[in-house]
């Protein structure tokens, strides 16, 4: 998922029969700040298979070690921000509410729902030894899917004991309010992935959006958990690590597409956030 929409993502599934995502990632330290900030209405799990690495989730750190599972939970922003040797994750993806739909009436449909209004959340840290062996069943099962409901039972199985042994309840009110603000923040955050080449002045994204600069600033803070200038910042480190990864495009040519006048000021922007030059990590990549 390197390419997703700004800060709110729409998760695809390959068959909305059967809504379910899964992928096996191996992520190396030159990796760091490459995902960007992003939430979506589903809840994901990552599983640390081997090494260790550090999630930004609602503007804490959070790192995780090898056996670790990490829960997000609806509308939660998050982003991988360090992985501090060869890493290997499993990232699984559900969308709640179309699982809900294949077998409601095995299961307290009003939990569930819970989860998605945002009244209660899953513990983000998971370290139970019962629970991590119901991932292992179930990821064993996603990779020769023959009969999509086996899948689909243990995915609500799993869910039901997690909200039933590793949830709290959200103060009233502030999961949706998190939620709204979200979305008035959408236009801005199209806006700024469509316009990476040019000059996103703080003004310019205020009108944008219909709000004042300052409470722009203030509103993006204190919903995406960091300021505006930083976000646009992570949107060009990912698009350029995309660019060097996928093409053949020349290093002035990348710069140019992320707005940045001169190579060599691009260059060192790169250096400085990712340890290695361009050059460096598109060779690493190839």
């Amino acid at each position: 998922m390197h390419n997703p929409d700004a800060v709110h993502q729409q998760i695809e599934y390959d068959d909305s029969r059967f809504p379910i995502r899964y992928v096996k990632l191996e992520c190396h330290p030159a990796d760091n700040m490459f995902s960007i900030l992003q939430w979506h209405e589903d809840i994901e799990f990552k599983v640390v298979r081997r090494g260790r690495m550090c999630v930004s989730l609602n503007g804490r750190e959070i790192k995780l070690n090898e056996g670790d599972i990490l829960a997000v939970n609806p509308y939660e922003t998050h982003r991988n921000t360090d992985f501090f040797s060869e890493t290997c994750y499993e990232l699984i993806i559900f969308n709640v509410r179309l699982l809900l739909g294949k077998m409601s009436c095995f299961f307290d449909r009003d939990v569930f729902l819970k989860l998605l209004n945002g009244s209660i959340k899953i513990n983000n840290v998971i370290r139970d030894p019962k629970i991590a062996r119901v991932f292992d069943m179930l990821i064993e099962e996603m990779q020769s899917p023959q009969n999509e409901m086996p899948a689909v039972c243990l995915s609500l199985y799993l869910l039901s004991v997690l909200l039933k042994e590793q949830a709290c309840e959200v103060p009233s009110g502030s999961a949706l309010r998190n939620d709204e603000n979200l979305k008035r923040l959408e236009p801005v955050t199209q806006y700024i992935k469509k316009h990476l080449c040019e000059n996103l002045s703080l003004k310019v994204l205020a009108d944008v959006g219909g709000f004042s600069p300052k409470y722009l600033s203030s509103l993006f803070k204190n919903t995406v958990n960091i300021n505006l200038q930083e976000y646009i910042m992570q949107l060009r480190l990912s698009r350029a690590q995309e660019l060097l990864s996928m093409t053949d495009n020349k290093i002035s040519s990348i710069a140019l597409e992320l707005g940045f006048e001169y190579e060599n000021y691009f260059i060192k922007w790169f250096k400085k956030r990712t340890g290695v030059t361009p050059s460096r990590y598109r060779a690493m990549k190839r």
